[in-house]
């Protein structure tokens, strides 16, 4: 069995997930409105659980409680998204729980010594066990392979019980102190306004907010200097106005640079942490849990206080508003909107574009070869041209920068270019599509920078996580705003938008084309003047590295079209060489024909299992409306399935007796199924005739 480190360092694969058993999940821990989704996302090399809010489909946050939902809403999305891989219960200071993590371990031992509820893992390489305890203040959390969380952390939970292990939770406070350090000199952070590289008074009367308390990627000018200080961790050389040292340790220089990341990553705990890890005041110090969880929750309660503080001192100046500024109709039938090919037949310049799919149908990987394309001028899938080579940005929130660097310079290899030649920018930060600041520096960065075609991926990073009120991703009126303001941001720079998103969960398994509607969250195909649909025509057989797909294209200027891709990524060897790129494209002729073998095929099947229901259920005689009880299928089907079983000498007319009024037992036409030696009696009948 494969380690949880092999495992979550394997980005070939998605890890393998248990799905959710919600039967054997304790019902007070159900009862509470504390849950959360997740999925997996590549960083830093290896797979994370992110948590998603399972009502707008956000990013969800441990000291959020608007992020979170209650348990029925939960397990209602992870089951409508493909892309969501469980479902998880949050703890917090308010509730009696305990959470206790055994890390990469088939031990059940220590497991079970706890005697409370307890499961196996996602990935079922350890085990989760839940209590009802507390944790003093200042404790150690961790020893070993073992981590012990009450408030600020959530559990992925399964329903698997361990075996031996009672399904319910129990009071165990006295073997929690006993099995962590009883060590309690935590030197946690401080969490005063005077350690911030911000003004003392801008907790009370907030500035004008500047690029970075906007959540931008520049700083602000009066913060600059200190703010590359802190990053390049000369935390020391950071003077107040008289020019002495203004924090006494580093401790105070580690909180006032997460307070910083919490304006410029929108209170997102794990990117703060990652850009913490990427800067000079990473320290041996940050890796105990206290210590950190400490400073980012201080950092990230200054910047959630002073978002509130700006919005009551400056919310109505934060909106545009609507301006009514007509034309005459002259100026509008003079006026030119000249359409162009981004892709020949495929793709319109300056119209919203959403690339689709369900899950593992290579949309991260066909786009990138679209950025490639449009960036180079090369063609598209070798197949359809490129008129003129743009300036392409690709933000992903999801991949990884290893994994997208790695199959972009496939995809140049194929192409016979360099990466470094290609006219395309790379961004790992998403905008949130609800924030009105993400939108104008969004349309900052646009112009500033001359891109022609944006292409964010997944859309669903980015809807909803910083909205100001509850929403819901299943509701058009919520949505279409979201939409709105993105194509805008775009549209108004002169950049075409190409949004990468998932479908409904459970599409695509009949391997037949999908079509726009199939796609998740209400608004998407009021959104979409133009799309790329992917799915797989068969199944991926693990090993071939070849990927059999359709590809439905559609679009307001007309263009449509069905294709079948092939694309072979060759096979991973043991020194990480071997993987390819090779695309093949079939004409849509060939493409049609293949779509209507595979309806034909798919309702050759559902008839078969017509016939079968059937017959199973005429064992004995049966009158049809008995038949249709027994088999749950429609008038239709029931009529087309015993014409054919006749047809076949399958099946025969025969009188059934059945109850009538006061007593009576009328007879109508039936049918019985024939058994095959009689089958065979009457085509040799038959034959003789």
């Amino acid at each position: 069995m494969a380690t949880k480190k092999e495992i979550l360092t394997n980005l070939n694969a998605l890890p393998p997930t248990l799905p959710v058993n919600p039967d054997g999940i304790p019902q007070e821990l159900k009862a509470l409105p504390q849950w959360v989704c997740w999925c997996w996302q590549s960083r830093d090399g290896k797979w994370t659980k992110v948590p998603i809010d399972p009502v707008t489909g956000g990013h969800a946050r441990s000291n959020d409680p608007d992020s979170w939902d209650t348990f029925d809403q939960a397990l209602s999305y992870y089951q409508q998204h493909e892309q969501v891989e469980g479902v998880g219960f949050v703890f917090t200071k308010d509730d009696p729980y305990c959470g206790v993590d055994f890390d990469d371990t088939t031990e059940t031992a220590p497991v079970l010594a706890l005697s409370s509820y307890a499961e196996h893992s996602p990935t079922g390489t350890g085990f989760h066990c839940i209590v009802k305890a507390r944790l003093a203040p200042g404790a150690k959390n961790r020893k070993g392979n073992l981590e012990v969380y009450d408030r600020g952390r959530y559990f992925a939970i399964t329903g698997y019980g361990v075996d031996g292990a009672p399904e319910t939770v129990e009071e165990r406070q006295a073997a929690i102190e006993g099995l962590l350090p009883q060590s309690t000199t935590s030197d946690t952070a401080p969490a005063s306004p005077a350690a911030l590289a911000l003004p003392e008074d801008s907790l009370t009367a907030p500035p004008a907010f500047t690029e970075l308390e906007f959540g931008h990627c520049a700083v602000s000018t009066w913060s600059d200097e200190k703010f590359r200080l802190l990053e390049a961790g000369e935390w020391q050389k950071v003077q107040t106005s008289d020019g002495s040292q203004l924090y006494p340790s580093q401790s105070e220089a580690d909180l006032a640079f997460c307070c910083l990341l919490a304006m410029r990553h929108d209170g997102d705990t794990e990117a703060i942490d990652r850009a913490f890890r990427a800067s000079g005041l990473m320290r041996q110090k940050w890796d105990r849990e206290d210590y950190r969880e400490a400073t980012i929750t201080s950092a990230i309660d200054w910047w959630q206080e002073s978002q509130a503080k700006r919005v009551r001192a400056e919310g109505p100046a934060l909106a545009q508003g609507f301006r009514f500024d007509p034309i005459d109709s002259a100026t509008f039938a003079n006026a030119s909107y000249r359409q162009e090919w981004l892709v020949n037949k495929l793709l319109v310049a300056q119209q919203p574009c959403i690339v689709g799919g369900p899950k593992k149908s290579l949309k991260t990987s066909i786009a990138l070869e679209l950025a490639i394309s449009l960036g180079s001028g090369r063609p598209f899938l070798e197949s359809f041209m490129v008129p003129n080579r743009v300036r392409v940005a690709v933000l992903s929130g999801e991949s990884g920068e290893r994994t997208l660097q790695e199959t972009a310079r496939r995809i140049c290899k194929a192409k016979g270019i360099e990466l470094p030649d290609v006219n395309c920018l790379w961004g790992f930060d998403l905008p949130q599509f609800a924030r009105a600041p993400d939108m104008a520096e969004l349309r900052r960065g646009l112009q500033q920078y001359g891109v022609q075609v944006l292409i964010i991926d997944p859309i669903y990073l980015c809807t909803l996580a910083g909205a100001t009120q509850k929403m819901d991703a299943s509701n058009l009126f919520h949505m279409g705003p979201l939409f709105l303001a993105v194509s805008q941001a775009c549209l108004s720079t002169g950049c075409t938008p190409i949004l990468l998103h998932h479908t409904l969960k459970g599409t695509g398994r009949d391997y037949t084309p999908l079509d726009l509607d199939q796609l998740a969250y209400a608004g998407i195909a009021e959104f979409a003047r133009q799309w790329i649909i992917l799915s797989r025509r068969e199944a991926f057989v693990p090993g071939s590295g070849t990927h059999r797909l359709w590809m439905q294209v559609g679009g307001s200027a007309g263009h449509n079209g069905l294709w079948s891709v092939d694309v072979d990524e060759g096979q991973l060897q043991e020194d990480f060489s071997g993987r390819t790129w090779q695309v093949k494209v079939a004409t849509a002729p060939t493409a049609i024909a293949w779509k209507e073998q595979a309806k034909a095929d798919k309702k050759r099947q559902e008839d078969a299992d017509d016939d079968a229901k059937v017959l199973n259920a005429t064992t004995e005689g049966r009158l049809k409306s008995k038949i249709k009880e027994l088999t749950s299928l429609s008038d239709a089907r029931v009529n087309k399935a015993i014409e054919r079983l006749v047809s076949a000498g399958r099946l025969r007319q025969v009188d059934v007796k059945y109850k009538g009024g006061k007593g009576a037992e009328p007879t109508g036409t039936g049918y019985q199924a024939v058994q095959a030696d009689h089958a065979d009696h009457a085509d040799h009948a038959a034959e003789a005739a």
